[in-house]
């Protein structure tokens, strides 16, 4: 047997489900194990609402991090398709470059015999996306 254990302890053999005058308390005692109960529940039901916060928030944070790493992969993509803007256009004032130099002075048909670039445009179809 235990010594010493104190009668108005709420753990005593099977007194868990009498009432509190039963096992040895006060009125006053009563109302504040009672109220002490009450703030457990209140405290475990919020810990358990920030948890599912918090859980809530790791699931946005990750599609987010997603979100963001497939709008770098298309923004990877444009400046790829500018730089391959830019190279065209440069081309392109080649091109006219040329045109005002030569087809100016000569007939469309000697333009082509010359140009220095006329083997460029040769292989530009396979270049440029169809």
């Amino acid at each position: 047997m235990v010594a010493n254990m104190d009668s108005r302890s709420p753990t005593t053999n099977g007194s868990a489900n009498k009432p509190y005058s039963d096992r040895g308390y006060t009125m006053e005692e009563a109302a504040i194990v009672d109220k002490a109960k009450g703030t457990h529940k209140e405290t475990t039901q919020s810990a358990a609402r920030a948890a599912k916060t918090a859980e809530q928030t790791r699931e946005i944070a990750a599609n987010t991090l997603d979100a963001l790493h497939q709008q770098g992969q298309k923004l990877e993509v444009v400046e790829r398709d500018l730089y391959e803007i830019d190279a065209d256009v440069v081309e392109a004032k080649g091109i006219l470059k040329y045109m005002r130099r030569c087809c100016l002075f000569f007939l469309c048909s000697c333009c082509c015999e010359c140009d220095p670039n006329a083997q460029r445009d040769e292989t530009r179809k396979a270049r440029v996306k169809q």
